[in-house]
């Protein structure tokens, strides 16, 4: 493969080698020991709450932190219809209900017009994601859970970084997970986090995260091993001094993507709200057909003879086998359908370099027969 979809190299140095055989040989490899307690304390001043949960990944984080506010079997979480399977499964795990929701076609995220008129007095959350790492409309969103009273929860897995009206998003809604795995920002190799404001939450967490108990050997609940080990932590102290690097980075390749597909006929790009910061987890383009003369599908078979790996994300959510008895069958999600068919994401990395950039353009436009 010439061009990866990502490529996610760590770039080491003496301190962060030294402080790795400090914990090799310290005999104290996991657990909530000295770095995951530094690196707890680091990321919620970065997000600016008051707590930070590390778990040993974003799945075990949403499912634990779903299972912290101990919501009655049967509850309802609404969700959107355009995001990743990770997202949802935690929500079955906790025995609870999704309720799928239409996506904007411009933003990619969830479409706050729909979720009124889904809620109903089963209804206990929303779980909106912040699809790539754009920013959803988190006031509009923080409106609707206020009025309705009901929770609001975010799934920032793609949104280390992104911002609204320059604040953090975990400082909107009731927690907010995020996760470390290779493809993000920030990466611990693997690994994920609840960021909240929420004390009791917060103890909740810690001890479901070790199975439920409270270090007496006696659960108050059953819970699962989320700990995030020493290692993991020390990677993403690491990864959060040179997050900053990173968000320019991919800024500027969103940037010059733009610049260089813009004159492409069928070729559009995710719109992002006024005061939005987003942190280009993924470069995504829509491809329409009509107007490109290919299919995304298309597209993308042709990139791959090229050397140069895309991704097709996401599927309707609702139509997955194991979503189905969920779905609304009287109507399929209008905004999802499209970008399920015209969504295509290009190659993007914190190092990407420019020349890698305009190969990946330049093929773009020998499809389209543009000059």
């Amino acid at each position: 493969m010439k061009i990866p979809i990502v490529n996610p190299k760590i770039r080491t140095d003496g301190a962060l080698l030294a402080s790795m055989k400090d914990v090799l040989e310290s005999g104290q490899l996991s657990g909530v020991n000295k770095y995951v307690k530094i690196f707890e304390g680091e990321l919620g001043d970065y997000l600016n709450v008051r707590h930070v949960v590390a778990m040993n990944s974003c799945s075990n984080a949403l499912t634990l932190m779903l299972r912290a506010f101990n919501f009655k079997e049967g509850s309802e979480i609404i969700v959107p219809s355009f995001t990743f399977s990770g997202g949802i499964h935690p929500i079955l795990w906790n025995n609870l209900v999704p309720v799928f929701v239409d996506s904007d076609v411009f933003t990619m995220n969830i479409d706050p017009t729909e979720i009124r008129s889904k809620i109903t007095k089963k209804t206990v959350a929303i779980l909106a994601t912040h699809i790539f790492g754009n920013p959803c409309d988190v006031e509009i969103l923080e409106q609707i859970a206020s009025e309705d009273k009901i929770n609001l929860f975010f799934d920032c897995a793609h949104a280390m970084g992104s911002k609204f009206n320059h604040r953090s998003l975990a400082e909107y809604g009731d927690a907010s997970v995020y996760s470390f795995s290779p493809t993000k920002l920030l990466t611990t190799l693997e690994g994920g986090a609840v960021a909240l404001n929420k004390d009791y939450i917060r103890i909740r967490l810690q001890e479901l995260r070790n199975y439920g108990n409270d270090e007496d050997y006696d659960c108050y609940t059953y819970g699962l091993n989320g700990r995030m080990n020493e290692i993991s932590a020390l990677l993403g102290m690491h990864q959060l001094e040179k997050l900053p690097e990173f968000l320019d980075n991919r800024n500027a390749i969103a940037m010059r993507y733009k610049d260089l597909l813009t004159d492409v006929p069928g070729i559009s790009f995710q719109s992002t709200l006024i005061n939005s910061e987003h942190s280009y987890k993924d470069f995504a383009i829509r491809v329409n057909k009509e107007e490109f003369g290919y299919t995304a599908d298309e597209l993308q078979a042709h990139l791959l003879i090229k050397g140069i790996q895309t991704k097709r994300y996401f599927k309707q959510v609702e139509r997955l086998l194991c979503y189905r008895k969920y779905a609304d069958r009287l109507r399929w999600k209008v905004g999802t359908e499209v970008l399920a068919k015209e969504v295509l994401c290009l190659p993007t990395w914190n190092f990407m370099d420019v020349g890698t950039i305009d190969t990946v353009c330049d093929e773009i436009k020998i499809m389209a027969e543009v000059d």
